[in-house]
């Protein structure tokens, strides 16, 4: 995929549309899209739809945001080989900081979506219905309470893994990897930090 090609994929916002309760979410890698998928699936079908190409009330939109350390922390889990081929790597935290190092060269527009700032993958637009990914319950609860149905999201959320929480709390004790983190993101914890 050429570089054009991934900036208009970023750019194109995605956002999960289910037409029986005409529930929208934005579509955001690594911070809950894969439940809110399946809760809409499972709810009835939904629908991809580009941001760009519809006319939406906003208050129909909902969005699911995770700290950026731990989506990051989630991505070099899942979805390293996007940024180092050598994805076969032990995932530890001395590979995590070599993964971060040819992170932070990549430009923020130019970076696969699963490390996208979140802010950017909304389009660059707030909507009044924001959720942070570590109390999922919330939206669910309000979801339910709005259309009086029960909803329920098909799976926990948690780190992944004893490894996921190791690299978390080492970076957390790291001033200079937190920072590199936060510098990156610098965006999203201008604009979103009052989700995390």
């Amino acid at each position: 995929m050429t570089t054009e090609e991934w900036v208009n994929r970023i750019n194109k916002s995605r956002l999960l549309y289910n037409k029986l309760y005409n529930i929208y979410f934005y579509y955001i890698p690594k911070s809950g899209c894969t439940s809110i998928r399946h809760f809409l699936n499972v709810n009835t079908l939904c629908d991809e739809l580009d941001y760009n190409e519809c006319n939406i009330n906003k208050n129909n939109i909902y969005c699911l945001l995770r700290c950026p350390i731990k989506r990051l922390v989630s991505g070099y889990m899942t979805r390293s080989f996007f940024i180092d081929n050598d994805f076969i790597k032990e995932k530890n935290y001395k590979n995590f900081k070599i993964f971060l190092e040819k992170l932070i060269l990549i430009d923020i527009y130019k970076v696969d979506v699963h490390f996208t700032p979140q802010y950017i993958l909304m389009n660059e637009q707030l909507t009044d219905k924001i959720y942070n990914f570590d109390n999922i319950n919330n939206l669910e609860k309000d979801i339910q309470t709005i259309y009086s149905n029960k909803f329920i999201f098909p799976h926990e959320h948690f780190m992944a893994n004893d490894i996921s929480n190791k690299i978390y709390n080492k970076i957390l004790n790291d001033n200079i990897t937190l920072n590199k983190i936060k510098n990156y993101y610098m965006i999203d914890y201008i604009k979103l930090n009052n989700y995390f």
